[in-house]
């Protein structure tokens, strides 16, 4: 399948999804990346709206865990803050798109690892590593 295809099946299925209540960070991840221009937007991110889905917006790490990417919009300094902003106060701040995938770290105790795991952590001096 080539990336034209497959972003034609993502599109259609509804892959994606932008999370935020800011226009002007809203029209920013549209212009920056295209395959955003024909996301649906919702002010409030729940576990449902964006499980499985790459989702443009900065959400909690626990909503983050549960998407296939998130496509975040960063600042090189303090974003605007205090009143709604445009696309030009953004860009002066330093507006810029990161990606990221984000997993959830699940804790471990000897009673939840098998002998020869619990073995290897303790040659390696730690549980902490599996």
């Amino acid at each position: 399948m080539t990336s034209k295809e497959l972003y034609a099946v993502q599109r259609a299925a509804g892959a994606r999804l932008i999370v935020s209540r800011h226009p002007a960070a809203i029209a920013f991840l549209r212009a920056e990346c295209p395959e955003f221009r024909d996301a649906a937007v919702v002010e409030v991110a729940t576990a449902d709206a964006v499980g499985g889905r790459v989702v443009g917006g900065n959400l909690p790490l626990h909503l983050a865990a549960l998407c296939r990417e998130v496509v975040a919009v960063e600042f090189d300094g303090p974003p605007p803050r205090g009143a709604e902003y445009g696309d030009e106060e953004m860009r002066a701040a330093g507006a810029r798109i990161a990606r990221y995938t984000v997993h959830r770290v699940v804790e471990c105790t000897e009673e939840d690892l098998s002998p020869c795991v619990v073995d290897m952590c303790a040659e390696a001096g730690s549980l902490g590593d599996w």
